[in-house]
């Protein structure tokens, strides 16, 4: 059963509004099939009640639809030969369906009653019932109703027919089946009739063709708010839609966040929502049907499904429009929110976490979600040089910034990056990325703009100019703040800066460098909760890097460290490199080696060390990261044995540094996903934490561990924990072992 999951009450609307358009679609349909006309001005004059000479060429141009009236006799004594109506009461007293009164009048202008049209429609139906009964009307009505000819209608025994409620009993009639036959009155009229048909699409390659899931037909009276609704269809003989008649749905839009193996995350106002689908739902993309299984793979933020439903609220099927929300806009002193005509309370989701208004900040980029009332925006920013445009300048799709490519995404951007705009090779630029890391808009940068960075590695590497030419340069690799690689040309060698938080400038195409020295008073408490270091605001999207820049590495080492991480660490000065701050909010972070995230964990299987006067030589067997490696250290003894769970930092496989990690003096009691658990308390587990469980093995003079999960651990055996250092220092469980 296809089923929605939610975490809230789930609004539906509904896209049928059952009374009004049934009165319009049966005024349409029989308008459409000439059983029915209105006035020359156009109106059905639906609230006027139906005549005796109406109700003949109703049933004419039902049981003859290709007849054509005379007008040569003069039926009956009330009726002129000239009158329009003259050449069907003729016909219908042939067939039999009408007769005068005794004194030879008909009286065509008399007002129909509901039971009388019933007779009449039962009959073209092959149902009969006897006029002699004393409830004859009563009988026509019951009968009626039962047959489903009354569906919507609202008529009395011995009232007069209106005519909006006449056009009802024959729609309900041509779409009946006739008695002992399975084949329905309209198809004997020539046309075909189909049911629950979804209207796929109105693009075709002929234009007036509409795309159905029962085949192509000419539009007709199908227009672009049909499109994707289900109902019904008649279609005639020259394979034109007549009339269409949506079904009573049930739907629902939504924006995609993303797609899980569980469902599809949705925004919503009150919040995200899980949706559920079956692998075999069907889904209409423009004239393309597939179904959840096939498309799942390709549904992206920012594309919109519109969900139709049964009236059991089970998923019929679903319909998508690729990128269709407002945006990207390029904010400027609030300017999203008139871009969009956005003037009600939203929410902000700034670079995937939950924000506030007050973290959007000029030149982020922005897009509005309607049916969440949710503003998106995106901070990334690349800094480099203009280097190339592919294929040209005239068609700019991607380009080259300092190395790396980029694919353009906006008109804005193109317009910036072509032959016509004012950015030109060579040219300092700031790329704005959008949702999908494409640029969505671009700032050319004066000569006196810098970025902050940590210098990782520097050396020399081809690069391709302008001219298809290539040449060996000179580059330097920058961890920036907010955790991406910016790689840059440089016009002579950094190498000794390498490990060093510097500040970059753009002159003639060249990136120039330089050392910034020590940027930092402050110190304290981290709490992120109440988004504050020590006395200072912390922006809602602070960027923070951990580096370290030991004499020993041969390049620098760096990571991006979310600001949880830290939360109630106690940070000392000497624990910071740079700090950089807007109006007094801290917004970067650059942290010297402090949170020991950049080292790698495990144990000491088994060690080996020779220690002769002038000689020394270590040789160890490691598991780290749950990979089996050994190495030897000329020179060099570390203070770790066999069985110790440590710490290790590695330079291009060359140990620096193995440091034995501290055991909890604790009995664990329990480990979930958080934390270890012991009858004094809780304490943090590292996100990457490895279990170790001894494998006994008489074999091999070391000692033998597998990896096993926490679910797995026996708490009967001995369960210990190892840390790096203490929780107010950022420290966490790194290791646990199992004896």
């Amino acid at each position: 059963m296809k089923k929605i999951i939610s975490l809230i009450l789930v609004f539906i609307v509904i896209v049928a509004a059952p009374l009004g358009a049934y009165a319009s679609e049966s005024i349409a349909l029989v308008k459409e099939l000439a059983i029915m006309q209105g006035d020359a001005d156009g109106s059905f004059r639906d609230n006027d009640t139906l005549t005796r000479e109406e109700f003949v060429k109703v049933t004419i141009k039902t049981v003859e639809p290709e007849f054509v009236s005379t007008n040569s006799v003069s039926p009956y004594s009330d009726v002129s030969y000239l009158s329009w109506s003259a050449g069907y009461i003729q016909r219908a007293s042939e067939l039999g369906y009408f007769s005068g009164y005794p004194d030879g009048s008909f009286r065509p202008y008399e007002e129909v009653l509901p039971e009388q049209m019933c007779k009449i429609m039962l009959k073209l139906l092959g149902y009969e019932t006897e006029n002699t009964t004393a409830n004859w009307a009563q009988a026509q009505i019951t009968l009626a109703n039962n047959k489903g000819l009354l569906a919507d209608v609202n008529c009395q025994v011995g009232k007069p027919l209106l005519r909006k409620d006449a056009a009802k009993i024959i729609k309900n009639t041509l779409l009946s089946q006739k008695n002992n036959s399975n084949k329905y009155y309209i198809e004997e009229m020539g046309y075909q009739y189909h049911h629950d048909v979804t209207i796929i699409s109105d693009r075709n390659v002929l234009s007036g063709y509409v795309s159905t899931s029962v085949g192509v037909f000419k539009m007709g009276n199908i227009s672009s708010q049909d499109v994707h609704r289900q109902g019904d269809i008649i279609v005639n003989s020259d394979n034109q839609i007549i009339c269409f008649l949506p079904s009573e749905q049930n739907t629902d839009e939504y924006i995609v966040k993303t797609v899980l193996p569980e469902g599809v995350v949705v925004f919503d106002k009150n919040g995200d929502k899980l949706i559920a689908f079956d692998d075999d739902t069907t889904v209409y993309e423009g004239n393309i049907t597939s179904s959840y299984m096939t498309l799942s793979s390709t549904l992206k933020l920012g594309d919109k499904m519109r969900i139709f439903y049964d009236n059991m609220l089970n998923i019929n099927y679903f319909t998508v429009t690729r990128d269709a929300i407002l945006g990207p806009v390029t904010n400027m002193n609030g300017s999203f929110k008139t871009e969009f005509n956005i003037t009600n309370e939203f929410t902000v989701n700034k670079d995937g976490m939950l924000s506030s208004a007050d973290a959007i900040k000029d030149y982020d980029i922005c897009y509005y979600i309607q049916e969440a009332d949710t503003v998106l925006v995106y901070s990334k920013k690349i800094t480099g040089i203009y280097e190339k445009a592919f294929p040209n300048k005239d068609n700019v799709q991607k380009i080259i910034l300092s190395g790396k490519e980029y694919e353009v995404s906006t008109i804005n951007a193109f317009n910036k990056l072509s032959a016509n705009g004012n950015i030109m090779y060579g040219d300092n630029i700031r790329l704005l990325l959008d949702k999908d890391n494409k640029i969505a808009d671009v700032m050319k940068m004066s000569e006196n703009e810098s970025i902050v960075g940590f210098l990782i590695d520097t050396g020399l590497k081809p690069r391709i100019d302008e001219n298809d030419e290539q040449n060996i340069e000179y580059y330097a690799k920058v961890l920036l703040t907010d955790g991406t690689m910016g790689e840059y040309y440089t016009s002579k060698d950094y190498e000794n800066m390498e490990g060093n938080t510097i500040a970059v400038r753009f002159r003639s195409g060249k990136a120039e460098l330089a050392v910034l020295p020590s940027k930092n008073n402050i110190s304290g408490n981290f709490n992120w909760d109440r988004r504050i270091f020590d006395s200072f605001k912390l922006s809602e999207n602070v960027n923070i890097i951990d580096v370290a820049n030991e004499i020993q590495y041969t390049m620098g080492k760096g990571k991006k460290i979310y600001p949880q991480r830290l939360h109630n660490a106690e940070i000392k000065a000497k624990d910071i490199h740079y700090i950089q701050m807007d109006n007094d909010i801290i917004t970067d972070i650059i942290l010297n080696n402090y949170t020991n995230d950049l080292y790698d964990y495990g144990i000491v299987l088994k060690d080996e060390r020779i220690s002769k006067q002038m000689a020394m030589q270590g040789t160890y067997e490691l598991n780290i990261n749950g990979i089996n490696l050994k190495v030897v250290t000329p020179n060099t003894l570390f203070p770790v044995y066999t069985g110790q769970p440590a710490m290790f930092d590695f330079d291009n496989n060359t140990p620096v540094s193995m440091i034995r990690l501290n055991v909890l003096e604790e009995q664990v009691s329990k480990i979930d996903d958080l934390y270890v658990y012991t009858k004094e308390g809780k304490y943090l587990l590292s996100s990457d934490i490895l279990i170790y469980q001894e494998v006994v093995n008489t074999s091999y003079d070391g000692r033998r561990y597998e990896i096993i999960p926490i679910s797995n651990i026996d708490y009967t055996k001995d369960v210990s924990a190892y840390y790096d250092k203490s929780e107010k220092a950022a420290g966490r469980i790194r290791v646990i072992v199992i004896k």
